[in-house]
């Protein structure tokens, strides 16, 4: 840069989701692809141990399914 300094920049991802329960299929349509992603969601977090945060919304209602 010409003589200033440069400015650096942090960035934080949040990988997160929010779960709408029956918003655009059946509960058990929608409760399948939770488990899916579920599953592949934790597979994430064994294989990639750096990898340890995902926000669920503050949602309560994947747990009770």
């Amino acid at each position: 840069m010409t003589g200033k300094e440069e400015k650096k920049f942090k960035f934080h991802f949040i990988p997160n989701t929010h779960w709408d329960r029956e918003w655009l299929y059946d509960f058990q349509e929608t409760r399948m692809f939770l488990v899916e992603f579920m599953d592949k969601l934790l597979d994430i977090f064994n294989q990639y141990p750096e990898y340890k945060t995902y926000l669920l919304d503050s949602q309560t209602v994947p747990i009770e399914d």
